[in-house]
C-alpha cells in the first residue's frame, strides 16, 4: 500500500482572510498527507482545518513581524532572543516525520540566515510576491535570501514576473519554477442567480488590501471622474483591510462619494464570492511601489482577477507585475496605466458602453481561468512538483 507523502507547511500566521489561496491549495491537496507548522491559528471559522494537522511552534514569546518591513529590524537587531527562537522552530522541523518542508513566502525563513542549513529535510519556498520585492532595494535581506535559495531543493513562484525578478536578484535559474495558483471555478448558476436579482446599475469590484501598492487613492480618484462624466447609476465596492483605512474613508467622503463607493471592510471567502457574484467588473490596478528610488513593490498575480474572471467578470488591471500575465488587453478586459487617471476612468466607461463587449471579455476571462488557472488543475501541478523534489528529481 502506498503511503501519501507528507508536507509540512511553514507560515507565520495561518488564516488569514488576506491569504484564501493558502487555504485552497492546502485543503485540495487530496493526494499528500498535509500538516501545518505556525506561530497562530486564525479565523478558524473561516479556515476549518483538522486540528491534528495543525502544529503550533513551541516556546516562541516574541511574535514574528506582521509587516515585510519589520523583517529588516529582526535582521538588524542583535541576535540573542532570535536565534533562541529561530532554533526552536528548526528543531521543530527536524522533529516532524514527513518527506518535504515547504516554506510559503520567504519571510519567515530568511530569518534564519545560516542557521537554517540545520534543517535536515529536504526543502522548498513559494514565493507570491512582497517576500522577493523587498530584495530590490534592501541588500542585507537579499543576502540572507540568498543564503535561503542555496538551502532550497525547489524554488517557485506565482508568476513569471516574480521569478524573473529573482533571477536578477541572484536566484539559482535551475532550481526556479513558475506554478501558477488557481481558482475554484464555481458553478455557472452562482452568478446567474444574482444576475436575475440584479439592479440596473453598473457594479464595479475591488478586493484588495487596502495598502499603498494597491494604489486605492488613485482608484477613488479614478471613479470620482467617470461618476461625473456618466448619466448611468454606478458603484464601487472596495473589499479589504489595511492599514490606510481611515484615509480611504476620509478620501472618499471629501469627494463626496459615500453614496457610490462603498467599504466593506474584511470579509470571508464566501461573501466575497457572492459580492463578486453581484457585479459587472472587478478592478485591480496595484501602482509599482517605489523606495529609495527603486520600484520594489508590485503584484505577485493579482488572483482577484481571476475569482472575478471565473465568474464571467471583465477584468481591468493595472501594467504592473503579474497582472498582464493575467488581463490581456480587450480580450479579456482592459490594461491601465496604473498613474493614469484618465486612462483608468476611460476603462471604466467602456465597460457602462460596451455590454455586448463585456460579455465577450467575460466568457474569454472565464475560458482563461477555467484553462490556465483551474484549482483542481494547478494543485495536481503542485502535487507533482512535490513527489518530484522528494524523490531528488526537481525541475
Amino acid at each position: 500500500m502506498n503511503m501519501k507523502p507528507k508536507i509540512l507547511f511553514v507560515q507565520e500566521v495561518f488564516g488569514r482572510l488576506s491569504e484564501v489561496f493558502l487555504y485552497r491549495m492546502l485543503t485540495n491537496m487530496q493526494d499528500m498527507d498535509v500538516q501545518v507548522l505556525t506561530g497562530e491559528y486564525i479565523n478558524k471559522e473561516s479556515f476549518p482545518f483538522d486540528n491534528t494537522k495543525i502544529i503550533i511552534w513551541e516556546k516562541i514569546e516574541i511574535t514574528f513581524p506582521k509587516k515585510i518591513f519589520a523583517v529588516l529590524h529582526r535582521i538588524f537587531k542583535p541576535n540573542g532572543s532570535h536565534m533562541a527562537e529561530t532554533n526552536d522552530i528548526i528543531r521543530q522541523i527536524n522533529r516532524s516525520e514527513v518527506d518535504l518542508i515547504c516554506f510559503q513566502f520567504a519571510s519567515l525563513p530568511v530569518l534564519f540566515g545560516k542557521e537554517i542549513e540545520k534543517i535536515e529535510k529536504k526543502c522548498c519556498v513559494i514565493h507570491h510576491g512582497s517576500d522577493i520585492n523587498l530584495a530590490v532595494v534592501h541588500k542585507r535581506y537579499r543576502k540572507r535570501l540568498q543564503i535561503l535559495w542555496a538551502k532550497m531543493d525547489q524554488i517557485i513562484f506565482i508568476s513569471h514576473f516574480l521569478m524573473k525578478t529573482a533571477l536578477t536578484l541572484g536566484c539559482p535559474k535551475e532550481k526556479a519554477i513558475v506554478i501558477y495558483l488557481g481558482v475554484p471555478i464555481l458553478p455557472n448558476n452562482i452568478r446567474l442567480k444574482h444576475l436575475k436579482q440584479k439592479k440596473d446599475s453598473i457594479r464595479f469590484i475591488c478586493i484588495a488590501r487596502i495598502v499603498p501598492v494597491k494604489n486605492h487613492v488613485t482608484l477613488i480618484n479614478a471613479f470620482a471622474k467617470f461618476v461625473k462624466a456618466t448619466d448611468k447609476e454606478v458603484e464601487l465596492v472596495l473589499i479589504g483591510t489595511g492599514e490606510l483605512e481611515n484615509k480611504i474613508q476620509e478620501k472618499i467622503q471629501s469627494l463626496h462619494m459615500d453614496k457610490y463607493i462603498k467599504l466593506f471592510g474584511g470579509l470571508n471567502n464566501d461573501k466575497v464570492l457572492t459580492e463578486i457574484a453581484k457585479s459587472d467588473c472587478v478592478i485591480l490596478i496595484s501602482n509599482r511601489y517605489t523606495l529609495n528610488g527603486k520600484i520594489n513593490q508590485e503584484e505577485g498575480l493579482g488572483l482577484s482577477l481571476l475569482e472575478g474572471g471565473s465568474m464571467g467578470l471583465p477584468m481591468i488591471g493595472s501594467r504592473s507585475g503579474g497582472i498582464p500575465e493575467i488581463v490581456h488587453d480587450n480580450i479579456n478586459g482592459y490594461l491601465i496605466d496604473p498613474l493614469d487617471i484618465e486612462e483608468i476612468k476611460n476603462a471604466m466607461m467602456k465597460i457602462v458602453k460596451n455590454p455586448m463587449k463585456n460579455k465577450s471579455m467575460g466568457e474569454h476571462a472565464k475560458e482563461m481561468v477555467e484553462t490556465e488557472f483551474n484549482l483542481d488543475m494547478q494543485s495536481k501541478k503542485f502535487q507533482s512538483l512535490f513527489r518530484m523534489i522528494i524523490h531528488n528529481h526537481p525541475k
